[in-house]
């Protein structure tokens, strides 16, 4: 009964996805895609061969597409430039330093982003840094998203090597000749 097949992969999938996030938890984006690479070559047998597991990934990479559409810039930023996850650039400046770069005129802004030599990504870091527990929330649950996005993107990369070499041998073409082919610059 294809409903059965389908539960069983989603509650596969969502079992993988809540290892991959409860893994990357509090970890800056680069932390976690390397997290995340380990964990998917370890647990890759959740990769399910069958179409139930198929539609249940691509359901749910439609499902988290959705709720990454309902955040805030903000939010977005500051998972963009890891703000919550990685030390603050404005840690040990000191209170009249942060007003002045969090004063609204342009000019006192680049005056102290010039002295302080922040890049535009630090600025990005520290104007969307989350200032309440709400927001904090807020962007741990959108970096949960993300994380477990990237976790649904290693798996359907090994869907889609699952399929070429299934299609392959389907020729009657020897498998054993797909790392040669898929390592050729221009390959196929």
């Amino acid at each position: 009964m294809k409903y059965e097949g389908y539960v069983k992969a989603t509650k596969l999938l969502d079992t993988y996805l809540k290892g991959a996030v409860s893994l990357t938890a509090g970890k800056t984006k680069e932390e976690a895609k390397k997290l995340l690479e380990e964990y998917h070559n370890a647990n890759k047998k959740v990769v399910t061969e069958d179409r139930y597991g198929r539609d249940a990934v691509d359901d749910k990479v439609v499902a988290l597409k959705e709720k990454v559409a309902s955040y805030d810039l903000k939010t977005k930023v500051n998972y963009a430039t890891d703000a919550d996850v990685t030390k603050s650039v404005a840690e040990g400046m000191s209170k009249m330093a942060v007003a002045l770069m969090k004063d609204p005129t342009p000019y006192s802004t680049a005056i102290f982003a010039a002295v302080a030599g922040y890049t535009p990504k630090k600025l990005a870091a520290e104007f969307s840094k989350s200032e309440t527990k709400e927001e904090a929330k807020k962007a741990a649950d959108y970096a949960d998203i993300k994380h477990a996005q990237l976790a649904l993107k290693l798996l359907k990369k090994e869907m889609k090597a699952a399929d070429f070499a299934k299609n392959y041998a389907t020729y009657g073409l020897p498998t054993g000749m797909l790392p040669v082919l898929k390592n050729q610059k221009g390959g196929r």
